[in-house]
């Protein structure tokens, strides 16, 4: 006489349960969009460079889900191609709360017209999408002619960059500051201060020689807020925010 072995029911509801998750799409898809991702961004001091100039970067990685600084990201790779995608140098740049800046020197061994500057990390190679950071540099010999500099006076970009995208009401924001010319160059700040509606300096700031800097300031509702900016030249420039709303 055969033995029959019976399984219990509750052993095969709990095993049915395990292999459906396993095998849902929408929560295999939702786990891997969840999983935090660095997008990478480059500031590049300029786009065309005389052999022997320096190309100098300021690098920012964002958490995509949150888009704040990403605060984990602890190494860029920054590399230049040439056109046909062959490695011509790779730096690997320490990155502190989702900042990082370096150089690169244009020596006579670019002997190429373009290259491409790409900046990436190792984590991004856990998902399919691309989000490097990626921008095409032109090399002149120092034969050829520079390119014209169209100089236009009194002309700066005084950019206020919230982390996220916007100013958040009632909390402190971390404000990332840029000036530039109208060459695209950016401008240092020796001294800038941040003034609400009455005149109260709140904040104080300066910036890099690339004229990046940031600096933390309570937001409230409804207040507008001016920042003052004096340069190495003692250029003076202002800038308005609108008031901020509550989102």
């Amino acid at each position: 006489m055969k033995k029959i072995t019976l399984i219990p029911l509750t052993f095969l509801f709990i095993t049915s349960i395990i292999f459906s998750q396993k095998e849902n799409p929408e929560i295999k898809y939702g786990e891997y969009f969840k999983k935090t991702r660095e997008n990478v961004h480059l500031h590049l001091n300029k786009t065309t460079f005389l052999t022997g100039e320096n190309l100098w970067f300021q690098a920012y990685i964002q958490e995509q889900n949150t888009e704040k600084l990403h605060p984990e990201t602890s190494n860029l790779y920054v590399s230049l191609y040439d056109e046909s995608g062959g490695l011509k140098d790779q730096h690997l740049i320490r990155i502190k709360d989702g900042l990082g800046k370096g150089n690169i020197k244009i020596d006579s061994t670019f002997t190429e017209k373009a290259y491409y500057i790409r900046a990436s990390t190792k984590w991004m190679k856990n998902f399919k999408e691309d989000q490097s950071f990626s921008q095409k540099i032109i090399i002149l010999k120092n034969s050829e002619n520079k390119p014209e500099i169209v100089e236009k006076e009194n002309f700066y970009d005084f950019q206020i960059l919230p982390e996220g995208g916007h100013l958040l009401a009632n909390t402190y924001n971390r404000v990332g500051i840029l000036l530039k010319d109208a060459n695209n160059k950016g401008i240092q700040i020796k001294e800038g201060v941040v003034k609400d509606k009455y005149g109260t300096i709140l904040e104080t700031f300066t910036t890099n020689s690339f004229g990046i800097g940031e600096t933390l300031l309570l937001i409230k509702e409804n207040e507008d807020y001016t920042f003052y900016a004096t340069t190495k030249d003692n250029i003076k420039i202002t800038v308005k925010t609108p008031a901020v709303k509550k989102y």
